[in-house]
């Protein structure tokens, strides 16, 4: 069965996930800084544990839906590794990715959006044809799932993370 394509998003809706991820990170990691090293990472019951090891899971997978949509490679991942487990990297690499994201949603095109990449479902044991554009709300949405337990461990903590409404971002034209 050939997947639904033509105008899954459009390249307005890129760059409006692009500045609200973008929006997002910067609060995510003054939060993150302001705790400091133990509180980062310590066991919070989340997911992947620590606050630390969940911004890295979202980085992570970042990093492996731009390189699926870019056509860079696909590289298998552990979902149990970690890979920035220094602070300082995890946040020059969440800061490269934004920029990337930022790029990407530049200049992609509606074109370039309904292309289908073609990915080997080792889950599935078979291939998968994806568009580039369901990847790409795959990557916001994954986002955003991860940061909500993020929001929900400072919430315990007894800090008030702030809005994450679309519409309402501080650099929102709207």
């Amino acid at each position: 069965m050939e997947p639904p394509r033509g105008g899954l998003i459009m390249p307005g809706y890129l760059k409006e996930m692009a500045a609200y991820n973008a929006w997002q990170t910067h609060v995510v990691v003054g939060h993150l800084d302001a705790l400091g090293q133990a509180e980062r990472t310590a066991e919070r019951g989340l997911f992947f544990g620590s606050l630390h090891r969940t911004f890295d899971h979202i980085a992570t997978i970042d990093r492996w839906i731009l390189d699926v949509v870019e056509g860079v490679g696909i590289k298998a991942i552990d979902l149990k590794d970690m890979v920035f487990g220094d602070w300082p990297d995890l946040k020059a690499e969440r800061d490269r990715l934004d920029r990337r994201i930022d790029d990407l949603a530049a200049r992609a095109d509606q074109a370039w959006l309904d292309g289908v990449v073609v990915i080997e479902s080792r889950s599935f044991g078979r291939s998968r044809r994806i568009p580039r554009g369901l990847y790409l709300v795959q990557m916001f949405n994954h986002q955003t799932h991860h940061r909500s337990q993020i929001t929900a461990a400072l919430w315990q903590m007894g800090i008030d993370y702030g809005g994450t409404d679309i519409p309402f971002r501080p650099d929102s034209p709207y």
